[in-house]
């Protein structure tokens, strides 16, 4: 299967990276965000192959407020959601917030999944590495891997979470476990902003996804959640 097969098989309606930034900057324009009274937080991985599309995102909307997790499955607390909420611009009384959350997966040009390359190394690397770690050991034993919560404190809140969301089911490859990993992200993300955010003095917009980095940079985007709640209501984006 082929890197188009696969995006048309398991990531229907992917678009280009840029394409879906620029899209996404128009619609929420119509709706009161742009760059000068908003703020975006990235809850992308930490992986330096993520960098392309944050700094898409970072060009379009200024300097954002960085969630970086491994896999972006895991959010931080309180604390950094609050302080991402207390700098944002305010215009005649509101506040304006984007949030953008993605998951990742490589994809070579063959079809195989988690396969890519990084500069300055022979051999070929993975991505997203700490999800392809889960899958081998979820594959060999059945179980999620369990990290010393010493020390690896990240990959450890990451199995849990997954491990939740799985509830005993073992993913039969790696784009499912990915898919896994963009549900937890997604709940993660609407659970959050129920909690600390206030529609009434606040517009959200928040668009949840997948990150594909295919052949020679190609840099796709899945669209999974893309909504903005403005003046307390509820508006779909395109």
């Amino acid at each position: 299967m082929t890197f188009d097969e696969i995006l048309s098989q398991r990531f229907p309606g992917a678009i280009m990276a840029r394409e879906f930034v620029a899209s996404h900057r128009q619609a929420l324009a119509e709706l009161g965000f742009t760059a000068e009274n908003s703020l975006a937080g990235m809850g992308l991985c930490r992986d330096e192959i993520c960098t392309p599309f944050e700094d898409l995102i970072q060009a379009t909307w200024g300097p954002s407020f960085v969630f970086a997790s491994l896999a972006g499955a895991v959010l931080p607390g309180r604390t950094a959601f609050a302080a991402f909420l207390h700098h944002a611009p305010e215009e005649r009384g509101r506040d304006r917030i984007v949030c953008f959350g993605f998951t990742h997966v490589a994809v070579s040009p063959e079809g195989e999944q988690g396969w890519c390359r990084r500069p300055g190394r022979s051999e070929p690397s993975n991505a997203c590495g700490a999800l392809k770690g889960m899958l081998a050991a979820l594959r060999s034993r059945g179980v999620m891997p369990e990290p010393a919560p010493q020390g690896d404190e990240e990959f450890a809140r990451l199995c849990r979470r997954l491990a939740e969301e799985l509830a005993g089911r073992v993913p039969t490859d790696l784009i499912d476990l990915t898919q896994v990993a963009y549900q937890a992200l997604a709940a993660d993300w609407r659970q959050i902003l129920d909690h600390q955010v206030d529609l009434g003095t606040t517009d959200v917009a928040l668009v949840t996804g997948i990150q594909i980095h295919g052949p020679q940079g190609l840099e796709m985007v899945w669209i999974g959640e893309s909504g903005a709640w403005v003046g307390g209501r509820r508006v779909e984006l395109a």
